[in-house]
């Protein structure tokens, strides 16, 4: 699988296999809740404010927080994120509780008209997991 995916400068260029139907595509919209929206980052202690952790901070460092979070993550088909979704069905809850996704098109906007809480937006795509997929089977080339 390596000898198809680039080499150079494409950390972001992506390989799509679809079978038919489309992409299947959630659209998240964002809306921070201030001082009050619980733990931001790896730390829930209020005191500690850094590039990995915003849970006492303001808007713009839990904004920072985010987007960092998605800038470094490496979210794929090899390491996909999980969306959870679920429990609107008319009987009960679906009987998948998430599904694997890979995230598109972050943006978040602080409007100055808002003093504690920003809005934003995300992409969700729902992909394969390769390396479980990859995992099962022996890849030889032809």
């Amino acid at each position: 699988m390596s000898e198809y995916l680039p080499t150079d400068d494409g950390a972001r260029k992506g390989i799509t296999i679809d079978a038919g139907g489309g992409q299947h595509v959630f659209e998240v919209d964002i809306t921070s809740l201030g001082a009050e929206d619980g733990q931001w980052g790896y730390s829930n202690d209020e005191t500690v404010l850094d590039q990995a952790t915003a849970t006492g901070g303001d808007r713009v460092q839990k904004m920072h927080v985010l987007m960092r979070y998605l800038t470094i993550g490496s979210v794929d088909s090899f390491t996909p994120a999980r969306l959870i979704y679920g429990e609107y069905a008319p009987g009960g809850v679906m009987p998948q509780d998430h599904l694997p996704v890979f995230l598109e098109d972050p943006n978040i906007l602080a409007d100055r008209e808002t003093a504690t809480s920003f809005d934003g937006s995300i992409t969700f795509v729902e992909t394969t997991a390769l390396d479980q997929t990859l995992s099962g089977t022996q890849q030889t080339p032809d």
